[in-house]
């Protein structure tokens, strides 16, 4: 049958955007020989290193205390509140925040300040009227968000640079400069796990950009970008 998503719980972040703050985010995301205490990551999964770095920094939840469920889809309201965490914004920052989206009007849903500091920022912008919060993010929108939190573009490119990497990403898919500025950039260090790629996509050439993202791919290409640009 299909399977159920459940929604996790969250608890704030405690880091704020004071240096010493950002400086405990950093020393937290560097850390060597991160320990985490869910049931279902193990040392040897290639996504344990990026989920008990940010699930330490306060900048991701498990969907229980034991249970983080690395495969399963996330959601578009979930995605927004990881970016804007590893950006260093907090609870805090959302105050008196309003969402610009029509589907995104109840002030009691956990998303509608996230959503309404991502609008501010124009971190969620151009993404059309509707925000679709519970809806499974995709890849090629991840790497957006990351790349906006990031503040990095890239422009006058063809479909001969986006083909170097991949076989299905276009010059007229709105997540091109993105997922090309990410793939492009040099290999970054992640402790116990050494130099990886910022993005990358599968062994047949392909990206996928409108496949549904995973917690643990979510996981991993937040952490490397933040480690990259110094977020």
């Amino acid at each position: 049958g299909d399977e159920v998503y459940e929604e996790p719980t969250y608890e704030e972040p405690t880091y704020g955007q004071t240096s010493e703050d950002q400086s405990a985010l950093a020393n937290s995301l560097t850390a060597e020989n991160c320990t985490d205490s869910f049931s279902d990551v193990k040392d040897t999964d290639w996504h344990q290193s990026y989920i008990c770095r940010l699930q330490k920094a306060g900048i991701i939840d498990g969907q229980s205390p034991s249970i983080f469920n690395p495969n399963a889809y996330i959601t578009n309201a979930e995605v927004v509140k990881i970016v804007l965490g590893i950006a260093g914004y907090t609870t805090v920052d959302t105050q008196n925040k309003t969402p610009n989206h029509p589907d995104v009007k109840n002030p009691s849903d956990w998303y509608y300040k996230w959503i309404g500091l991502g609008d501010s920022l124009n971190l969620t912008r151009g993404l059309g009227e509707n925000y679709y919060p519970n809806e499974p993010a995709t890849r090629g929108f991840v790497a957006v968000m990351v790349a906006r939190a990031a503040n990095i573009s890239r422009y006058g490119y063809t479909e001969a640079d986006l083909a170097q990497f991949y076989s299905d990403v276009h010059s007229a898919d709105s997540y091109a400069y993105a997922i090309l500025a990410l793939s492009e950039a040099p290999q970054v260090y992640v402790p116990d796990v050494g130099y990886v790629n910022v993005l990358e996509g599968y062994a047949d050439g392909t990206f996928k950009p409108n496949n549904p993202i995973t917690r643990a791919e979510v996981s991993a290409i937040v952490l490397r970008t933040s480690l990259a640009w110094n977020l």
